[in-house]
């Protein structure tokens, strides 16, 4: 990993999203001391003319290009640009001009109570959420559990933050599963009960395909869903489930940047060069919790295989193959076909090249329960 990156150009590619916290946290340079015609974090940011968003979301980049002109603006400025909250329910959050949310005097208690606690209790890898962006899924989450959510949990509430949980997972994977389906309508290859969808209004432990012992969530099961995108961290904070299948899907991982070569302190990415420097590995939390059956095969993962993997002491099912030549699409709920063959589900970025490192090293004794790897 680098630790001291001093450039990074994610311009002129076919890469859209947001760039992660974690690789805004590795420079070290204070940008705000640079002259305007140093480049440091370069990227196609700037907002598109019509649909009013960017391409590639960056709250830490000093220079945004537009992906169509490739025309670029240094100390881009976010707050000259209309964003397109066509799709974002109401709320009584509001955003500063970084994109960052900040809470309306009116709601400053209660929502400075409900942050705090999921900040205290559920984010994970040092994530607050004055630090995100307005569409970051975890932010996205904290709206609708305030603003939308009709069960209006208090903060006392066992289920507050599985409930939180389950909608971060919701925010962060695309899938028309997620909206208002009708009873019999079929996702993938599944048929789902219009009356118990995801981001509905009752129970949690009512939505498809969750189970729930004493009200607490113990499993997690969406196979075939057409589930695009990474699995939240924050899936860690179901402290009590012991069974998760995301299997067939079209998951990605978690996006971090690697170095090939130790000590470069300059990284551009374009074109084909984007899947060496990129990897979309598990994430790693998954590592915390008292799983006793893991299925995650057939979907896009890539990199290397965590090591916190094998403190899953209770594991008996594993279920991690098939990430690399698959060939089956997902549809994005506004349209777009995801080809899991390619990296990221994109064809520019080359192929996707499956999961690496030794599962059957001196490490798998640790997993004392297990029955069945595949």
């Amino acid at each position: 990993f680098c630790e001291e990156l001093e450039m990074l150009h994610i311009e002129n590619t076919n890469l859209n999203g947001t760039v992660p916290d974690e690789v805004c946290m590795l420079t070290k340079i204070d940008l705000n001391s640079l002259n305007d015609e140093v480049e440091i974090f370069k990227a196609d940011c700037a907002h598109d003319n019509e649909t009013g968003v960017p391409f590639i979301t960056c709250t830490c980049c000093d220079t945004c290009c537009d992906h169509i002109t490739h025309n670029c603006f240094a100390n881009y400025n976010y707050s000259d640009f209309a964003t397109n909250t066509a799709t974002r329910p109401s709320q009584n959050i509001t955003t500063n001009e970084t994109g960052s949310p900040i809470v309306n005097p009116t709601e400053d208690s209660r929502v400075s109570l409900f942050m705090r606690k999921f900040e205290d209790e559920v984010l994970q890898r040092d994530a607050k959420f004055n630090d995100l962006g307005s569409e970051d899924p975890r932010y996205l989450a904290l709206d609708w559990i305030l603003n939308n959510d009709q069960m209006n949990l208090g903060l006392d509430s066992m289920n507050l933050n599985q409930r939180y949980v389950l909608a971060l997972i919701a925010f962060s994977l695309d899938s028309k599963a997620w909206g208002a389906i009708e009873e019999g309508s079929v996702i993938g290859n599944k048929e789902v009960d219009g009356k118990s969808t995801w981001l509905s209004s009752i129970d949690e432990c009512s939505w498809y395909n969750v189970s729930c012992t004493g009200g607490l969530v113990t499993g997690i099961q969406l196979d075939e869903y057409s589930l695009i995108g990474e699995i939240p961290a924050e899936i860690s904070r179901l402290d009590h489930v012991d069974s998760i299948s995301l299997r067939k899907n079209c998951l990605y991982g978690v996006s971090v940047v690697r170095l090939l070569v130790f000590g470069h302190k300059y990284i551009s990415l374009r074109f084909d060069t984007i899947c060496h420097f990129l990897s979309q590995t598990l994430p790693p939390e998954l590592g915390e919790l008292p799983l006793k059956y893991l299925g995650l095969a057939e979907n896009a993962f890539s990199g290397f295989i965590p090591e916190t993997l094998f403190n899953l002491t209770s594991v008996e099912y594993v279920f991690l193959s098939f990430q690399n030549g698959n060939r089956w699409n997902c549809t994005r709920s506004r349209g777009g076909i995801v080809d899991i063959y390619y990296s990221h589900g994109d064809q520019a970025q080359g192929a996707n090249l499956g999961l690496q490192g030794k599962i059957l090293g001196d490490k798998i004794s640790n997993l004392s329960s297990l029955r069945t790897i595949s």
